[in-house]
C-alpha cells in the first residue's frame, strides 16, 4: 500500500521556422533606344527549419508587373525572367519600374528600367 512520486520534465520541440529568401539581379537595368530581351536572374524560395533540425527548400513561384506597357515578361522560369522591352520611337529618355512579388510571402522585389531616346 505504499505509493510513491516522481516528477517528469520534457522540453518542448522547437517550432518550424520558415525563411524567405527573394531577390532580383539586375537591379538597375540601362538599354539602348532599340528592342531588346533581357534575363532578370531571381531567386525566389522558403527554408524550412524542422523541430527534429533538418531543413528543408523550396522554390516559390512569383508575379511580374510593369508600370509601363514597353516593359513586359516574355517568360518566366524557375530562376530567370526574360522581359521585352520596345522599341524607343522618341528622342526622349524614359523609365519604367518592374515589380516582383512572392508567392506565399508577399516580399516584392524592384527592377528599374531605363532607355534610352533614338
Amino acid at each position: 500500500g505504499k505509493s510513491a512520486t516522481c516528477t517528469v520534465t520534457q522540453s518542448g520541440a522547437t517550432p518550424s521556422t520558415t525563411t524567405y529568401t527573394f531577390n532580383v539581379t539586375p537591379t538597375n537595368l540601362s538599354v539602348t533606344a532599340a528592342e531588346t530581351n533581357e534575363a532578370l536572374t531571381v531567386q525566389s524560395y522558403k527554408t524550412v527549419l524542422k523541430s527534429d533540425g533538418s531543413e528543408t527548400t523550396e522554390s516559390l513561384d512569383y508575379e511580374f508587373s510593369s508600370n509601363n506597357s514597353w516593359v513586359a515578361a516574355t517568360l518566366t522560369t524557375t530562376n530567370t525572367t526574360y522581359i521585352t522591352v520596345a522599341k524607343n520611337e522618341t528622342t526622349t529618355l524614359r523609365t519604367a519600374k518592374i515589380t516582383l512579388t512572392q508567392a506565399e510571402s508577399g516580399a516584392q522585389a524592384f527592377v528599374n528600367v531605363i532607355q534610352d531616346g533614338k
